[in-house]
């Protein structure tokens, strides 16, 4: 593909991007697609989850558990949707490298609610993998980017399952759920390989709240203009932490300087972001910080105490202190965050069923690993 090319390209996704931040501004947000009528017709034996109206007096809830890495299962009390999983402990077999989730975790399928459609936001296999799909019924419907590859459909249809394009500024309706993806900025942004990736929001449709993340794409003002057209406050915000140092690999930079200015520089960048949002949209209701989650094992488990540099939780606490009335929470499997009235009213780890031991969350080559997990049971 000559340059020119790639440009054109990329001009073309831009002008799309913004005349549907046109369309948004004139005559509201699209027409959303009915996803409800792709649901399998069948009953099904469904939990009664804890954001039931019956058990919150008729308050409508959004309940958004964090999975692992960037995988999220968001609920109200009618449906359940499933994004960007990863099911299965161990992944990236597609490139050799074998990643295991981190923190451990026992995800326990059986006890999740019925799956009332799967959103998969890029081709990445951290978020589109395939044993972990394999897991899944096939009766589910599959909303994938539609900037994939056409190869990536086919995969999900050979598997079985009926799959649909997720189309930037097209919202996909299920139940009293919609989800919104957004184009990325690859102008003027570098997105590096990112190219398919879609942020996205899912917000109730009567108001209980939302969950916004930018996936692995930089935040601009104009994703923020786009988000505030179509809920005025922001709920669950997600910050997102891909930072990897391989800098040991030049022995005249010092681990211990790389480490702590690795921390400090996302402390920074989180408190950008966090500036972003209350100019151009509005103080969420939370910041969750996740991705990285995941480890090397076997005669790679080494590299662990070497790329892994960024202590998500002294980001966190610190821009807490400088905002004591605003919520920052390094994410840990299992949690799961609880909104009413586009307000967070409850946070809980869902199933915890053994501590988490703090010498497993500050190493990924602690030796007790295996003994500190959570389980996803009912709520």
């Amino acid at each position: 593909m000559r340059r020119s090319d790639l440009h054109d390209i990329l001009a073309a996704e831009e002008n799309h991007r913004r005349r549907a931040l046109e369309v948004i501004a004139r005559r509201g947000a699209p027409r959303p697609i009915d996803g409800s009528a792709l649901l399998p017709r069948i009953t099904r034996g469904r939990l009664v989850l804890a954001t039931s109206r019956s058990r919150h007096r008729g308050i409508a809830t959004f309940a958004t558990t964090f999975l692992g890495h960037q995988g999220w299962l968001v609920r109200s009390a009618r449906v359940s949707l499933l994004i960007d999983p990863i099911l299965c402990e161990e992944f990236g077999d597609a490139y050799a490298l074998g990643y295991r989730i981190y923190p451990p975790r026992d995800l326990r399928l059986d006890a999740f609610p019925a799956i009332d459609a799967l959103f998969l936001t890029h081709e990445h296999d951290d978020h589109f993998d395939i044993a972990s799909l394999a897991k899944l019924d096939r009766r589910i419907p599959v909303f994938l980017s539609t900037h994939s590859s056409s190869a990536g459909f086919a995969i999900l249809r050979e598997m079985g399952f009926v799959v649909r394009p997720l189309v930037p500024g097209v919202p996909v309706a299920i139940g009293d759920l919609e989800m919104i993806a957004f184009c990325g900025d690859h102008l003027s942004v570098n997105s590096d390989d990112e190219w398919d990736a879609l942020p996205f929001m899912v917000r109730h449709r009567e108001g209980a709240g939302s969950f916004f993340t930018m996936v692995d794409i930089m935040m601009i003002p104009g994703h923020l203009e786009w988000a505030r057209a179509c809920a005025p406050r922001p709920g669950l915000v997600t910050w997102t932490n891909n930072t990897l140092d391989w800098s040991f690999m030049a022995d005249y930079v010092p681990d211990a300087v790389v480490r702590d200015a690795g921390t400090e520089a996302c402390t920074e960048r989180m408190e950008t972001g966090r500036q972003l949002l209350e100019r151009h949209w509005g103080r969420p209701a939370a910041m969750l910080m996740c991705a990285g989650g995941f480890t090397f094992h076997g005669d790679r488990r080494w590299l662990n105490d070497r790329v892994f540099g960024i202590d998500t939780e002294a980001v966190c606490r610190t821009i807490g202190s400088h905002h004591p009335n605003e919520r920052f929470v390094s994410t840990v499997p299992g949690q799961t965050f609880r909104m009413e009235a586009n307000r967070l009213v409850a946070v809980w780890a869902t199933g915890t069923t053994s501590a988490w031991l703090p010498d497993c969350r500050s190493s990924r080559t602690c030796s007790s690993a295996a003994s500190c997990f959570a389980a996803f049971t009912r709520c």
